[in-house]
């Protein structure tokens, strides 16, 4: 007897089901790859071309695991070991005497380095909402300043200024 497993048969409406469930689960994978297999049964089937442009879509957007900038490891690193607080080194203890007969000298201890220093942690990035307000508020700023230059609302700023100097 065959111990291989027989293939599943299903219709085509089902099986775009099936994509269309992959793509609302955004397990782009497997709806690239049923997509395909539609395709290869029936290739004029737009539905499906979409479905494929959007699995395709979904899988190039999606973040990477295995490539993460150094910056971002430094950081889980220094949140995941232990804080140590540095200690100063040893002093190294002193040679042992040899005998006055012997013409060998022992080498000396080689001295511990010093524990390495958790690196510096990087600055906050500040969020989109942060930026937008500094900007709009430096604009407003701006133009207030030549608002009061055109209408002459410092005048007397600059009277008492050129008056201490002279």
């Amino acid at each position: 007897m065959d111990d291989a497993p027989t293939p599943e048969v299903v219709t085509e409406d089902e099986a775009i089901d099936k994509v269309k469930r992959w793509i609302e689960e955004m397990d782009w994978e497997k709806a690239k790859e049923g997509a395909l297999e539609i395709l290869e049964i029936d290739p004029n089937n737009e539905e499906v071309k979409a479905f494929l442009a959007q699995a395709e879509k979904g899988l190039a957007e999606r973040p990477t695991e295995a490539v993460k900038p150094a910056e971002m490891v430094a950081d889980k690193a220094a949140e995941v070991a232990p804080k140590a607080e540095p200690q100063p080194a040893a002093a190294p203890a002193p040679a042992p005497q040899q005998p006055a007969q012997s013409t060998t000298q022992a080498p000396a201890p080689a001295a511990q380095p010093a524990p390495a220093a958790a690196p510096a942690p990087l600055p906050q990035r500040k969020s989109k909402s942060t930026v937008i307000i500094a900007g709009v508020a430096g604009f407003l700023i701006l133009v207030l300043l030549i608002l009061a230059l055109v209408f002459g609302w410092l005048n007397p700023v600059f009277d008492w200024i050129f008056g201490l100097i002279g």
